[in-house]
């Protein structure tokens, strides 16, 4: 028995509905799921509870959260366990090697700025959905990041190296401050449908040529967007206007004749946008039924725009100098 919680056979049955901060000791070896059930008072929990591998007690009645200490073990975070906690600003993880951040997680914690996910490998289904406050984050081991996982956060930078991505539907629609997408590091072979979509801050967004399928309006809004490189030159498939309303793509977008594309790839797409199409008749005949800027000669096109501004290849990206 402890004043601030009760154990039962080593499981965390009760916490202190009044309590304001606890640490919860090493003798519990489990976590119940309703465990801290009507702390409303609760603004910072310690655990010290070691053994504990698995976070699956829910604290969405802990309004008042703002600090957590997760216990050193734990691999695997339940889904929506912290949902909606707006006033939750750092979770630490101490040496501890979360693998697994599961769906809905950190939903709209909107104070949101510290939390360590260098040794998570898969994000849940919206998992960061609205945490405006989190700018930084090291996507270094994360291999799977699924629907609206980080849609309308804060994050700034999407830098990924070695190893495997899968992106899932919206995983970052409407991040209005991110600025970099750089996936040249790893290898994604699909941009699924909106994945980038209405990221009005973006201005580079560049991946291997590994990329295979790109889905509808993965970049549609990006109004600053001003280079995707060689990102897309061997994409097999292109779906509904993927650079629609793209007003400062000047760096002409390749389509090779692998590329299947239909008329609608090119909604909106002639703000600024500058297709060469090289010996893909399909998408020649639709830009000229659509009315969108095109050169069948991909190195007139690259020749004429580099022109237009000076290219430096920089450790931070891409910087272009209007002239």
């Amino acid at each position: 028995m402890n004043n601030n919680y009760i154990v039962k056979s080593g499981c965390l049955v009760q916490v202190n509905p009044q309590a304001q901060e606890i640490v919860i000791g090493s003798e519990v070896t489990a976590l119940t799921d309703a465990c801290f059930a009507g702390c409303t008072k609760l603004r910072k929990v310690i655990f010290n509870c070691h053994k504990c591998t698995s976070f699956g007690c829910r604290m969405t009645d802990c309004k008042e959260l703002e600090e957590v200490v997760m216990p050193m073990g734990i691999t695997h975070i339940s889904n929506a366990v912290f949902r909606g906690l707006e006033k939750l600003r750092r979770v630490e993880f101490t040496s501890a090697r979360c693998k697994e951040i599961g769906s809905y997680a950190f939903y709209n914690c909107i104070s949101l700025s510290d939390i360590n996910l260098a040794f998570t490998e898969t994000i849940g289904e919206s998992a960061f959905f609205g945490c405006k406050a989190l700018s930084e984050v090291d996507f270094g081991k994360i291999s799977s990041i699924g629907d609206f996982a980080f849609s309308e956060s804060g994050v700034e930078r999407f830098i990924k190296g070695i190893g495997g991505l899968t992106l899932g539907y919206g995983s970052f629609k409407n991040c209005e401050k991110l600025v970099r997408v750089d996936l040249r590091g790893c290898n994604v072979s699909e941009y699924p449908d909106e994945c980038f979509s209405y990221c009005t801050s973006l201005e580079v967004c560049l991946s291997k040529n590994t990329v295979k399928t790109v889905g509808n309006r993965v970049l549609y809004g990006d109004k600053e967007l001003i280079s995707v490189g060689e990102s897309f030159v061997k994409a097999t498939s292109m779906g509904d206007a993927v650079f629609g309303f793209c007003y400062k793509l000047m760096m002409g977008v390749t389509i090779y004749p692998q590329t299947e594309v239909t008329r609608n790839t090119f909604d909106d797409a002639d703000y600024g946008v500058v297709f060469a199409i090289h010996n893909n008749r399909k998408a020649l005949d639709y830009c000229r039924k659509a009315g969108v800027t095109y050169t069948t000669d991909i190195y007139d096109a690259y020749e004429r725009d580099i022109r237009k501004k000076d290219y430096d290849d920089e450790e931070e990206g891409y910087r272009y100098n209007y002239t």
